[in-house]
Formats: C-alpha cells, sequence, structure tokens
C-alpha cells in the first residue's frame, strides 16, 4: 500500500514539474512579443533653464540646462539598465520609474531594454538605443531676434557647441553674413528691375511690330 501511496506522490510531483517547465518555456513567440515590447518603447528628451545659472555680464554670458528623459510605453515585462557615459555605473528601471533628472549636455546615455517576466525569457537583452544631448547655443539665447530674423546664420542653430567660438568673434562674422545678405538682396533688386526693363522693350517692340503691320494692311486695303 505504501509502495502505491509513493508512486502516486511521484507520479504527481514529476507531472507537476513537466507542466511547469512547459509553462516556463521561452518560446519563440513569447520572446518576439517581448520584442515587440522593446521596440514600442520611446525615449522623450525635456530640458529647462537653470534660471539661478543664467549669467549676463560683460565678461561672461553662459546658460545651463537641465534634461530630463521621459520613457513612454514602458511595460511591466520590460526593464531597462542604463549609463550614463561609458565609464559611469549603471542603474536599473522599472516600468514603475519611468523619468530620469538632472542630465547634463553632452552626456551619452546608452539604454538596455531587458525582458523582465516569470519564465526562462527573463533577463534576455531585447534592444540597445543611445542618446546623446546636445549642448545649448549660449549665442543663440542671448542674440534670439537677431537669430529669428537670419535663421540660416551658422551660429544660429539653438543646440550647438560653440566652446571654440567667443562671442566677438561670431559678432564679427554675423556682420560679414549681414553685409553679404544685404548685397545679395540689393543685387536679387537689381537683377529684377533689369528683368522688369527688359520685359517692358520687349513688349514696347512687339506693340510696335503689331501696330505697323496693321497700319501697312490698312494702306493696301486703302490702295485696293
Amino acid at each position: 500500500m505504501k509502495k502505491i501511496i509513493y508512486c502516486s506522490i511521484f507520479i504527481l510531483i514529476f507531472f507537476n514539474s513537466l507542466n511547469t517547465l512547459a509553462l516556463d518555456e521561452c518560446t519563440n513567440d513569447e520572446l518576439k512579443r517581448l520584442k515587440e515590447l522593446a521596440n514600442n518603447v520611446e525615449f522623450q528628451t525635456k530640458y529647462e533653464f537653470a534660471s539661478d545659472l543664467i549669467i549676463d555680464s560683460e565678461d561672461e554670458k553662459r546658460v545651463y540646462i537641465d534634461y530630463s528623459i521621459n520613457i513612454l510605453n514602458f511595460s511591466d515585462d520590460l526593464k531597462i539598465v542604463y549609463k550614463v557615459n561609458d565609464s559611469d555605473p549603471s542603474y536599473t528601471l522599472t516600468s514603475k520609474e519611468n523619468i530620469i533628472d538632472n542630465l547634463a549636455p553632452k552626456n551619452k546615455i546608452t539604454f538596455y531594454i531587458y525582458s523582465y517576466i516569470n519564465n526562462l525569457c527573463t533577463d534576455e537583452l531585447l534592444k540597445t538605443k543611445s542618446i546623446t544631448l546636445k549642448s545649448y547655443n549660449d549665442y543663440y539665447y542671448f542674440n534670439k531676434e537677431e537669430c529669428e530674423k537670419y535663421p540660416n546664420f551658422k551660429y544660429c542653430e539653438e543646440f550647438m557647441d560653440i566652446e571654440e567660438r567667443s562671442f566677438d568673434e561670431i559678432d564679427e562674422l554675423f556682420s560679414e553674413y549681414k553685409k553679404d545678405m544685404k548685397k545679395d538682396d540689393f543685387k536679387e533688386i537689381k537683377d529684377s528691375s533689369l528683368y522688369l526693363i527688359i520685359g517692358i522693350i520687349l513688349i514696347i517692340l512687339v506693340i510696335m511690330i503689331v501696330v505697323i503691320k496693321l497700319v501697312k494692311n490698312y494702306k493696301k486695303k486703302e490702295e485696293i
């Protein structure tokens, strides 16, 4: 009787183990589903000015900004490990933590999206994405009105690194650019005026030719 009981218990444990393994198996369909979740994750970058760190003096003009990254479509079946620059330590986020604050310009953030689920598919690396935060252009901030008038000027982009140039150097380049633009505008007006004069002359010539022909035809009719 004891043997029968032991055999029954063994059989139940055996089949239960098989069922558990079947449930925990990492199938291709499950991996495909998790990869789709990873591909749906979006990283929304925002910035704000550090108002107490805006320097506007004769000697220095500088603006400081703080970046934040909001993680969208972050499923509970995923976790994200990220590093700020390659040499820094890594941090792990779950779907309950979807905002990263206090990030500085020029930082490179690399995101590793892993599966985070109760089966053998867990801890699978599904996707990697890197974001480099752009430098804010101090010159643009302090010359916004002029830059809006001349948006194609090289140093009028809102986000760019201008550390190699001083404001005085950029001002000189900007003055030359404006002069060239005025020359181009004057040349364009001059060319337009020339084309207009040529067009008027051609119209007058056509009218004169038509009038001469009409007069000749009229005289021929009178002679007849």
